[in-house]
């Protein structure tokens, strides 16, 4: 038997400082946090999830700090699927695989099909005001549209298989086990 102890902290090297660009932050992004948490409410995120998605996750400053000299409309479709991502990471941890596979659908059918298609499922509700927001920011949205969706469905893919490594006990990204 191996005597090793886990770990409880991990310190990681300061790589902002081997940057030699300076640190910048859009100038909206105080405006940016608040819409994108009166989204996340109005869209049903309430409690300690919304707390974790706006203040640990911190996506308004994130996306801020990733685009400071984008404009308002185009750091909100950013920030919102940052939020929108993490809340899916969150939930898919406990979702088992008939769960991921059916909030799979909902999403990419939400994402497919806007207008079309309906579902009481936040996730799904999210996905559609997510394409209305971005349709309003791109020019050619029927291309950049699919290539986005083509990149959420790598995500997913992605995703699923980290969730099946952990379940056989392994660790990814540094994050705890979900046994």
């Amino acid at each position: 038997m191996s005597s090793l102890k886990p770990v409880d902290k991990i310190f990681l090297p300061d790589f902002t400082s081997y940057c030699a660009l300076p640190r910048r932050v859009s100038p909206h992004e105080m405006q940016l946090t608040i819409e994108t948490r009166e989204w996340l409410i109005k869209t049903g995120v309430t409690g300690k999830k919304l707390d974790d998605l706006i203040d640990r996750y911190k996506s308004g400053l994130i996306t801020a700090m990733v685009y400071p000299d984008a404009a308002l409309p185009e750091l909100r479709v950013c920030c919102d699927i940052m939020a929108w991502l993490f809340l899916l990471d969150d939930l898919s941890d406990v979702m088992d695989n008939r769960g991921s596979r059916a909030a799979g659908e909902v999403i990419m059918n939400s994402l497919h099909h806007p207008d079309t298609y309906t579902s009481p499922d936040l996730l799904g509700k999210m996905g559609r005001e997510f394409v209305f927001r971005l349709s309003l920011c791109l020019l050619d949205s029927h291309h950049e549209l699919e290539q986005f969706l083509e990149a959420i469905c790598s995500h997913c893919v992605d995703g699923r298989t980290e969730k099946i490594y952990r379940d056989v006990g392994g660790r990814t990204s540094g994050r705890k086990s979900a046994k």
